[in-house]
C-alpha cells in the first residue's frame, strides 16, 4: 500500500507541473481536470484499466468537453439529478462493455469520469442551475494556479459502486462543510492561502477516487455474493453517437463497423435508422446519409421529417449545380425536392431557371458549332484556291476561317479548344502563303501575280503588309548587290588584261 500510495503521490505531481492546453471543461481548471483523470488511470488496478490506458487521448477528451456538449448529451444532468446521471451512464458503460472496449467507449469513459470529478469539487454547480458560479470559477482559478506546484494523493482501495447515491451523498456532506470554511476565508480577504489550499490536496484525492471508483464499477467485475440492482438498458442510441464520434475523427471505418453492428443486432428500426442517417448528414457524409434516409422512407414513407432533410439537401445542392453551370443535374436535383416535398414553390422556380439555361446553352452551342462549320467550308475552299496557286484569294478566305473561329467562346471546352487549335494553324498557313507570294512576285513573271499582290496590299493586315515589304526590300537589295558584284568581276578583269 505505501508503494501504490507513493507512485500515485509523484504521478500526480508529475501530471500536474507540465504546462497543459487550454481545455473548456465543466468543473476544476483544465490542468487540475487532466491530473485528475491522468492520476484515475493509473490507480485502477491492471485487470481492469490496462485495456482503458491504452486510449488516453480518447479519455482526455471525453472529460474535456464543454457545458454546452454535455447538457446536449445528457438533458436532465443541468436541470435534473447530476447523481442519476452518473448512475445512469454507469450502467449503459457496463452493459456496452461487453462489445470490447473501443476508442469511442474509452471517450465516454473520460465524460463519465469528467461528471464525476466535477460532483467532487468544492461549489459544484450543474450547467444551468440558479445557483451563481462565482466562487466555484474563484476557487477554480485559485487551485488551477496552485496545482502548477503539484499536489499529494493518498491511495485507497477501489470500490464496487453497489449504491451511487449513497456513496455520492457521503462525498457532498464533506463538500458542504469545505465550502462553508473557504467562503467565509474569501468574505474576510483571506482568499486561497488557508484552509483552500490545505485542503486542496484532499479535495483531489476525493475527486480521483471517486473518478477511479466509478470506472471501475464499469471495468471490474461484480463482488461475489453481491446482485446489484439492474435495469434494461438500451445501446442504440450508444451506437449511433459512436458513429458520429468516428465521424468526427474522419475514421469511417470505424463508423462502417459500427454500423454494420447495429444492423446485424436487429437494432436499425426507423428511428435508430433516422439517427445513423442524421449523424452521416451532420458530418458531411451527404451520399451515404441520403441512402440511409431512404431506407427508413422504404420502412416508413411518410416520414415527413425525413422528407424534408432529402429535399432540403437537394436543394442547396441543385443551388450550388447552378452556380457550377450545370444545369442539367441541377434540374435533377430540383426534380428530387419536388418528389419529397411538392410543395417547394422555390423548387419549381428553380427548376424552370435551370430548363430556361440549358435551353439557352443549347442554342449557343448550336451558334458555336455552325460557326465551325462555315470555318471547315472556308478552310477547305481556301486549300483549292491555294491549289490553284489563288494566294490572295486563299489568304481571305483564311483569313474568315479564322473570324468564324474566333467567335467561338470557351463555355463549350471541346468547340473551344478546336477553334483555338485551328486558329493557330490558319495563322501559319496565311504567312506561309505570303512567302509563296512573295516568291512569286519577286520574279514579276506574270501580270496575275503581281494583280494578286495588289489585292493582297489592300486586303492585308499591317504585320502581312510589313513581312511583305521586308521580303520585297531584301530581295531588291539582293539583286543589286548581284548587279554590283558583276560589274566589279567585269572591271577586274578589264583591268587585268590592260
Amino acid at each position: 500500500m505505501h508503494v501504490n500510495r507513493l507512485f500515485a503521490s509523484v504521478t500526480i505531481c508529475a501530471v500536474l507541473v507540465f504546462s497543459l492546453p487550454a481545455l473548456v471543461a465543466s468543473a476544476w481548471g483544465p490542468r487540475a481536470m487532466r491530473g485528475i483523470i491522468r492520476t484515475a488511470m493509473h490507480v485502477l488496478p491492471p485487470d481492469a484499466g490496462g485495456a482503458l490506458r491504452q486510449y488516453e487521448d480518447e479519455i482526455f477528451a471525453g472529460a474535456s468537453i464543454s457545458d454546452e456538449e454535455l447538457l446536449k448529451r445528457f438533458p436532465q444532468y443541468g436541470f435534473g439529478d447530476p447523481v442519476l446521471t452518473v448512475s445512469s451512464e454507469i450502467e449503459l458503460l457496463r452493459t456496452a462493455k461487453a462489445g470490447g472496449v473501443s476508442s469511442y467507449f474509452a471517450y465516454r469513459m473520460g465524460v463519465l469520469g469528467q461528471l464525476v470529478a466535477a460532483m467532487n469539487q468544492p461549489f459544484f454547480t450543474v450547467p444551468g442551475s440558479e445557483r451563481v458560479p462565482s466562487l466555484r470559477e474563484r476557487y477554480e482559478a485559485d487551485a488551477e494556479v496552485f496545482s502548477a506546484t503539484g499536489i499529494s494523493y493518498e491511495a485507497s482501495e477501489r470500490r464496487y459502486l453497489l449504491d451511487v447515491r449513497t456513496y455520492f451523498e457521503q462525498q457532498r456532506g464533506y463538500l458542504e462543510d469545505a465550502e462553508t470554511l473557504i467562503a467565509s476565508e474569501y468574505d474576510t480577504g483571506a482568499g486561497f492561502r488557508g484552509y483552500g489550499k490545505r485542503s486542496l490536496s484532499v479535495h483531489f484525492t476525493n475527486a480521483v477516487n471517486a473518478v477511479a471508483d466509478a470506472w471501475f464499477t464499469v471495468l471490474g467485475e461484480v463482488p461475489a455474493g453481491v446482485q446489484p440492482a439492474t435495469r434494461p438498458v438500451s445501446l442504440r442510441g450508444y451506437y449511433v453517437d459512436a458513429i458520429g464520434f468516428y465521424l468526427g475523427r474522419d475514421d469511417d471505418d470505424g463508423a462502417s463497423r459500427t454500423h454494420r453492428f447495429l444492423e446485424s443486432a436487429g437494432l436499425l428500426e426507423e428511428d435508430t435508422l433516422k439517427r445513423v442517417g442524421d449523424q452521416y448528414y451532420e458530418n458531411a457524409r451527404y451520399e451515404q446519409a441520403i441512402a440511409l434516409y431512404r431506407a427508413v422512407l422504404e420502412k416508413a414513407p411518410r416520414r415527413t421529417d425525413v422528407r424534408r432533410r432529402i429535399s432540403n439537401y437537394f436543394f442547396s445542392r441543385g443551388l450550388a449545380l447552378l452556380t457550377e453551370k450545370q444545369y442539367e443535374q441541377a434540374e435533377e436535383a430540383f426534380d428530387e425536392v419536388l418528389r419529397n416535398d411538392v410543395s417547394r414553390s422555390d423548387a419549381r422556380e428553380k427548376k424552370f431557371e435551370a430548363e430556361r439555361l440549358i435551353e439557352e446553352r443549347r442554342a449557343s452551342l448550336e451558334l458555336a458549332q455552325a460557326r465551325i462549320d462555315d470555318a471547315r467550308k472556308a478552310i477547305a475552299t481556301a486549300a483549292r484556291a491555294e491549289a490553284q496557286r489563288k494566294f490572295a484569294e486563299a489568304v481571305a478566305l483564311y483569313r474568315q476561317a479564322g473570324e468564324a473561329y474566333a467567335k467561338v467562346g470557351d463555355e463549350f471546352e471541346e468547340e473551344y479548344i478546336e477553334a483555338s487549335r485551328a486558329a493557330t494553324r490558319i495563322e501559319a498557313r496565311i504567312a506561309h502563303l505570303i512567302e509563296e507570294l512573295v516568291g512569286e512576285v519577286r520574279g514579276l513573271q506574270s501580270v496575275a501575280v503581281r494583280e494578286q499582290t495588289r489585292e493582297l496590299i489592300r486586303n492585308g493586315s499591317e504585320q502581312e503588309l510589313l513581312t511583305l515589304a521586308t521580303r520585297l526590300v531584301q530581295d531588291e537589295h539582293t539583286d543589286k548587290a548581284r548587279v554590283l558584284r558583276l560589274w566589279l568581276i567585269e572591271e577586274e578583269k578589264r583591268a587585268l588584261q590592260e
